[in-house]
């Protein structure tokens, strides 16, 4: 039973609705992010018997239609981001009397009701604030400490256990769930008619892009050390390539794009690199399927990420050897050493010369993601909050 003070929180019968409250905020501070792709994902394979409610810092955005919503303002500080993880998504869980509070980033609420669950769209503490003082701290210690109150991690099915006993004092229950992505990646089929830039039948939002012909894409972090590695293993390929399939980066934000500009200069590659700001997220399924192939020499997310979006639009990848992206990808990926910045250079090369090669992985991908939009997904997860309500 859950409690409040002395007020108990809803008893679950089977002819009532499963009220579920998810953490909105990358929905509104990070749109294009991983945490708030899955959480799309989610919300748009959610069985009936559920009744979702998206708590907000701030107004909804344009793109997010048809979802109940709670608005709660918080400032998109370290602070802030503190005050709405410990305090404000707890109080609205209560006052909309959620059964469970699903989150996507790696972190639950420390005190209070412990109903909180995870299914990760990043690995560490996340998303990085300008503080680096006291508030930044207590922020990156607060998130560890909660995840320890999580009633259950969820992981997917195929791939690796997390390590996430290195980081805790105990480990929350892991839950395996199937694979999932949006539908709007896997609508996408050979037999699709869209053009090679993916404009066909899109809106002016997305023919404002202005995008090339062909290009490569990458969907990753703005973090120095990221892009560094990015574009030292790009300057290895864009000579060869760079004037026909340029390399269009999102999700780099506003610091990650300054950023951008100087280290092109630095390795000379000024004229082959682009940043996409101003995307929202329903206009990325197009992205990807205008791309003739993701370059992913970053680590690889389980749930949200580009290689799996990458995997649902049937698009050959290039990128870094891990256990995670080895288990992700399967034969689905033409992978290079994660430190070798020659080899990942010449991994894309391969990927974008050899047409047989990409040929190959593309129809490994497709095959590789054909369960994902089977109905499983939403069962699994359906199956997964009546287990942990009931032991509540």
């Amino acid at each position: 039973m859950l409690t409040r003070g002395g007020e108990t929180a809803p008893k679950l019968m089977p002819q009532n609705p499963l009220t579920i409250l998810y953490d909105g905020w990358p929905l509104v501070r990070e749109p294009v992010s991983p945490a708030a792709l899955h959480l799309l994902a989610i919300l748009a394979c959610l069985p009936e018997e559920v009744q979702p409610v998206v708590a907000l810092p701030d107004a909804p955005p344009a793109w997010l239609q048809g979802l109940t919503t709670h608005v709660r303002p918080a400032a998109d500080t370290a602070p802030g981001r503190l005050g709405w993880e410990q305090r404000q998504l707890p109080r609205i869980a209560w006052e909309q009397n959620a059964h469970l509070m699903h989150l996507s980033t790696l972190t639950s609420p420390l005190f209070g009701r412990r109903i909180g669950v995870v299914s990760p769209g990043v690995f560490e503490d996340g998303e990085s604030y300008p503080e680096r003082g006291f508030a930044g701290r207590l922020l990156a210690s607060s998130r560890r400490g909660g995840l320890t109150r999580a009633r259950a991690v969820f992981w997917p099915e195929d791939l690796p256990a997390p390590n996430l006993s290195a980081q805790l004092a105990r480990q929350p229950r892991l839950a395996r769930l199937p694979q999932v992505v949006h539908p709007a990646f896997q609508a996408m089929g050979e037999s699709s008619n869209i053009g090679p830039n993916g404009s066909e039948n899109e809106g002016p939002a997305f023919l404002a892009l202005n995008l090339p012909e062909t290009y490569i894409l990458y969907h990753g972090l703005g973090e120095a050390a990221q892009l560094d590695h990015l574009l030292k293993a790009w300057s290895w390929a864009a000579g060869a390539i760079g004037g026909y399939y340029p390399l269009l980066l999102l999700g780099l934000g506003a610091a990650g794009m300054q950023l951008l500009s100087r280290l092109a200069a630095e390795y000379d590659v000024g004229e082959s690199v682009r940043a996409l700001p101003g995307v929202t997220p329903d206009l990325i399924p197009a992205l990807y399927r205008g791309c003739s192939a993701l370059f992913h020499p970053a680590p690889v997310t389980a749930w949200g990420g580009a290689v799996q979006h990458a995997l649902a639009s049937g698009k050959p990848i290039a990128g870094s050897e891990s256990e995670l992206m080895d288990a992700l990808v399967g034969p689905a990926a033409y992978l290079a050493p994660a430190g070798d910045a020659r080899a990942l250079g010449a991994a894309l090369l391969t990927v974008i010369v050899e047409e047989q090669v990409a040929e190959r992985l593309s129809a490994a991908a497709r095959q590789r993601a054909a369960g994902w939009q089977s109905g499983r997904f939403g069962e699994s997860l359906l199956e997964a909050y009546y287990g942990l309500v009931e032991r509540i």
